[in-house]
């Protein structure tokens, strides 16, 4: 989950969700943490064996980013820089 306030006190949530289990034998190399531990069932690969460019595109934080991106825009688009201050 990501939070974003505005100097206003306007608050926004984006969330990302990646769905796996947990094993009980670690598999891969790559990553840290639970990396070798959650496996993707539809990939049949933990988060350790994939390359970044997949675990990038399916990953809960770059969900949750590119959900707070559509906010960004959103709120760039509505003129939060007049809120905010100069943007550049």
């Amino acid at each position: 989950m990501i939070a974003l306030v505005t100097p206003q006190g306007r608050e926004y949530l984006s969330e990302g969700i990646c769905e796996g289990t947990i094993t009980t034998q670690p598999c891969g190399t790559k990553g840290f943490g639970y990396d070798p531990l959650f496996l993707i069932p539809s990939l049949g690969k933990t988060f350790a064996e994939l390359g970044s460019d997949v675990k990038n595109r399916i990953s809960h934080r770059s969900m949750a980013m590119r959900a707070m991106r559509d906010v960004l825009i959103h709120l760039l688009e509505e003129g939060i820089e007049e809120d905010c201050g100069s943007v550049s």
